[in-house]
């Protein structure tokens, strides 16, 4: 009951909350538009990457109500790195239940790209990752790679994005190549 009293005094008395819905997921979107957030789940820790003051995770501690209608836009918009252990990191990672529908974008670490594309396309390689990638990331449309220069003159982007498609099993991600 306490809870309820608070939540309807914060939508009377705030003004960032009796601005209309559209407005606040718009400014939600901005705030956390463009960051990279590392995930240890082993550590139990997220890091936003590149930012040093203001981090937009703040956000989302405010109260319940921005907590619930942030958290969408949260997910679509960072990029989440989970770092060399990503299939632990992955796996260890409780997914609520639209968590991995809202997950967008995504940083896959070299070791992996480098896994994947020296892989045949029908191997079990391939297959393996794709058995642990499966209906966890229903939502994804980026992948961010790093991959060294040497490694980038004999990657073929089609060939590549074929590949990934694969392991994540989704048509029509998007590449982005990041050069060391």
């Amino acid at each position: 009951m306490l809870t309820r009293t608070r939540t309807q005094n914060n939508q009377l008395l705030s003004p960032f909350l009796r601005l209309p819905a559209e407005i606040r997921n718009f400014i939600y979107d901005c705030v956390f538009a463009d960051d990279t957030i590392r995930v240890d789940m082993f550590t139990r820790s997220a890091k936003l990457l590149a930012r040093q003051h203001n981090s937009p995770l703040a956000l989302l501690q405010t109260c319940r109500q921005i907590r619930h209608e942030a958290r969408h836009s949260f997910y679509a918009n960072v990029t989440f790195d989970f770092g060399a252990n990503i299939l632990d990191n992955m796996y260890m990672m409780k997914f609520e239940r639209d968590t991995g529908s809202s997950i967008r974008s995504i940083r896959i670490p070299t070791w992996l790209v480098m896994r994947i594309f020296g892989a045949a396309p029908n191997s079990v390689i391939i297959e393996h990752y794709r058995n642990d990638f499966q209906g966890k990331l229903v939502g994804l449309e980026n992948i961010h790679a790093t991959i060294p220069e040497a490694l980038a003159k004999r990657l073929k982007k089609d060939e590549f994005e074929s590949l990934t498609s694969r392991v994540f099993g989704k048509e029509g991600l998007r590449l982005h190549i990041h050069l060391v």
